[in-house]
């Protein structure tokens, strides 16, 4: 499995100094994976989530996917 995927992108363009607030859903279905056994599952686990305007300049939220 990769250490990061890019899951639900979408890009906003602003204006200097404007701002927006933007919501998402993210589900099971997102974390989901064809495994050894060919079924198509998420796995538990811990997990982080990075929101950002590219890979380095991110704000990180660990979550549990139970």
């Amino acid at each position: 499995r990769p250490i990061k995927e890019l899951k639900r992108f979408k890009k906003i363009l602003l204006q200097p100094n404007e701002s927006k607030k933007i919501s998402f859903t993210l589900t099971s279905n997102d974390f989901a994976f064809y495994s050894l056994d060919k079924s198509f599952k998420a796995e538990a686990g811990d997990f982080q989530l990075f929101v950002g305007r590219n890979s380095q300049d991110v704000l990180k939220e660990n979550f549990n996917l139970k």
